[in-house]
């Protein structure tokens, strides 16, 4: 049964996407039911087989040697792959692409780096609350003060957990257990090939958290009941569907030790009125409403009534409660959830279960019953059980120190993720639109692409382009273009833009030619820049000898290179 600990969040993860999969395959939409019911199953098997036992640890490192730095090095390869393919869909899309979520948290935190509240409501020119804790955006905190790009974070935190997968796997073969070597592995490469989480990147706020599952988890399994309370309290303060695993904690501590329930659970208590109450004391009413009234308002009113069948295509109870009629159910329905959850939970830790699992279902059922089960809440899920399953395969009690070796592999993503940048991004990229991969930079603006067209036409008067980039130093931007307009005609005025910062005017006569913009620092962005284009004028191609193309074009872009900057601070 212990396999099942490794091969169970795949198969449940499968099941998590199976109707994405059937829409693909069919073009048909699916009910979301089946699914769900399915995962809920496969969740509460693999929680029901966990058992108190754990698998017998041996000595036989030194036999198994080749066996454990073969595995390694296919766990580094597949590391590698995922950090490849998440920073390759963090820095080729801009901030906000896939939700709102992040473009909340970067307004909040340059509110915050101003000496402004980050909770005050704000309009983008919808509302926009921030419902997050201090513990999801402080490590954005941090990359914003240096300039970095907010999805450079989630991909670190995003690796946090398939890193020690891998590690898992490595030990399990030294220790002669190919087949849980290769049931790591196997996880390992359903978390950084799976469709849901390259999806997610462009948006991942909740990745900032996710190394803190992996470290509760594995304090939780030493009986480290007030460290473990204390990075419960960490999680808790970083999103409110956190406070589900508290109820499985407490019991949990209270069955075990009950003369340590009152440390841990004031340990919790204390992280969480110490990280939220600076910001509760600043102003109260926009941190209640950003925190706890914004959600079931913003849910029920724009959710709940959106004819785009966002709540419907959800794995969970609640599209079909609500589709049905039944929206005054959803509530009960969860308290009758979780209610479940616990008591079972209370059953099987009187048992000798182990809590993490526990925790992990309860997570899920809040998950499935909750106002709006997008589908990145599941994510949580799945990480939590895999850092279950980790904990109790290296056996973290007792063979290494738990917030040592939590702090290195914390170095270890962060030096995975800024190779991967690096990749992605070089320090002075050269954008050339002959070429397929390169014109993923043309980001709006632009008419369809012509095959044989080395360069791509702007379609009216505006565009933006992506320019990825590992550094934020000072540097110029050099434009191959050819202006729209008559021979001898007025030149053509174009205002460059970078990140919003405004970077200067030239007027550029007919014909190619390279026209330069200097981009000071406080332009630049570590990874994914957007750069805009704005024309002063319009014309038909086949009006001005161009072509035979009858829309209106603005320019002709052929190249974009960032260069050392050659003169600073001075534009043509």
């Amino acid at each position: 049964m212990h396999l099942w600990r490794t091969i169970g969040p795949v198969a449940a993860m499968a099941i998590f996407w199976s109707p994405v999969w059937y829409h693909a395959r069919t073009g048909t939409l699916p009910s979301y039911i089946p699914a769900t019911v399915l995962l809920a199953a496969a969740v509460g098997t693999i929680v029901a087989v966990w058992g108190s036992g754990r698998a017998p640890v041996t000595n036989r490192l030194a036999i198994a040697r080749s066996a454990a730095v073969a595995v390694a090095l296919i766990a580094a390869v597949l590391l590698l792959v995922g950090a490849w393919r998440w920073m390759d869909r963090a820095v080729w899309n801009p901030l906000g692409s896939g939700g709102d979520m992040l473009l909340v948290v970067h307004e909040a935190m340059r509110r915050l780096l101003r000496g402004r509240d980050p909770y005050a409501l704000y309009a983008v020119p919808w509302e926009a609350p921030l419902p997050y804790g201090p513990m999801l955006w402080a490590p954005f905190l941090v990359a914003q003060a240096l300039r970095v790009d907010l999805r450079v974070v989630s991909v670190a935190g995003m690796l946090f957990v398939p890193l020690w997968c891998g590690i898992a796997g490595a030990f399990e073969a030294a220790r002669s257990r190919l087949l849980s070597a290769f049931a790591w592995l196997g996880l390992l490469a359903a978390f950084v090939l799976h469709p849901a989480f390259l999806q997610f990147t462009p948006t991942a706020h909740t990745a900032s958290y996710w190394p803190l599952l992996l470290l509760f988890a594995a304090l939780a399994a030493a009986g480290r009941w007030t460290a473990a309370g204390a990075a419960l309290g960490l999680l808790v303060a970083a999103r409110s569907t956190m406070v589900s695993i508290v109820p499985v904690f407490g019991m949990a501590v209270f069955i075990r030790d009950t003369t340590a329930f009152r440390k841990a659970s004031a340990a919790c208590a204390l992280v969480v009125a110490a990280t939220l109450l600076p910001f509760i004391v600043w102003n109260p009413a926009t941190f209640w409403y950003g925190m706890v009234a914004s959600y079931p308002r913003i849910m029920t009113t724009v959710v709940w009534t959106d004819p785009g069948r966002g709540l419907i295509d959800t794995i969970g109870l609640t599209g079909w409660l609500v589709s049905h009629g039944y929206g005054r159910l959803v509530v009960p329905v969860q308290i009758a959830a979780l209610t479940s959850v616990y008591t079972l939970a209370w059953r099987a830790l009187v048992r000798g279960s182990r809590p993490v699992p526990w925790m992990a279902l309860a997570l899920m059922a809040f998950s499935m019953t909750t106002l709006w089960p997008v589908y990145y809440i599941y994510l949580d899920v799945f990480l939590l059980l895999a850092s279950a399953a980790i904990v109790e395969t290296l056996d973290l009690r007792s063979s290494m120190r738990i917030v040592p070796a939590w702090a290195a592999s914390v170095v270890v993503v962060v030096a995975v993720t800024a190779v991967a940048l690096r990749a992605q991004a070089p320090g002075h990229p050269s954008l050339q639109f002959e070429s397929a991969r390169d014109r993923r930079a043309l980001l709006g603006g632009f008419a369809p692409f012509s095959a044989d067209a080395p360069f791509a036409w702007v379609w009216g008067l505006n565009s933006s382009f992506i320019v990825p980039r590992s550094t934020a130093s000072d540097a110029d931007i050099v434009i191959t273009l050819q202006p729209v307009i008559p021979a001898g005609g007025p030149a053509q005025r174009i205002v460059c833009l970078l990140n919003g910062v405004m970077l200067g005017t030239v007027d550029a006569g007919s014909g190619w030619q390279s026209v330069r913009f200097h981009a000071p620092r406080n332009a630049w962005r570590i990874g994914s820049n957007t750069l805009d284009l704005r024309c002063g004028s319009s014309a038909r191609p086949i009006d001005v000898g161009l072509g035979d193309d009858p829309r209106h074009m603005s320019l002709a872009v052929k190249q974009i290179d960032v260069q050392p900057s050659a003169a600073p601070g001075l534009n043509p």
